[in-house]
C-alpha cells in the first residue's frame, strides 16, 4: 500500500474520527484544567500510535501507519476545529 492509500483509509476510518470528536470534546470540557494544545497533542500521538498496534492494516509497515495517523489525526482535528470555531462565530 502507498502512503496515499493508507492515508485515506485512515480518514474514512469511523474508529478514529469517533475517537478524535470525543478527544476534541473532553478537551473543550476540560480546558480550564489542562488547556488545549498539550492534550491534543498527546491524544493525537497517542491514537496514531494506539490504533495500528491495536487494528494494524495488512500490506502496511507499523511506522509507515503510524506516520500517517497522525497526520490523518491532525486533518481530522483541524476539520472539527474549524467546524467549532464557525459554530462559535454564527452563535454570537
Amino acid at each position: 500500500m502507498t502512503w496515499s492509500d493508507v492515508l485515506l483509509a485512515q480518514l474514512i476510518d469511523p474508529f478514529r474520527i469517533a475517537l478524535i470528536v470525543g478527544l476534541g470534546w473532553t478537551t473543550l470540557r476540560l480546558r480550564q484544567n489542562s488547556g488545549i494544545v498539550m492534550p491534543l497533542i498527546a491524544g493525537t500521538l497517542f491514537f496514531a500510535v494506539m490504533l495500528p498496534m491495536t487494528l494494524p492494516m495488512s500490506g502496511a509497515p507499523s511506522q509507515i501507519q503510524m506516520i500517517t495517523g497522525f497526520i490523518a489525526n491532525v486533518i481530522i482535528l483541524a476539520v472539527l476545529a474549524s467546524f467549532w470555531l464557525l459554530l462559535q462565530r454564527f452563535r454570537r
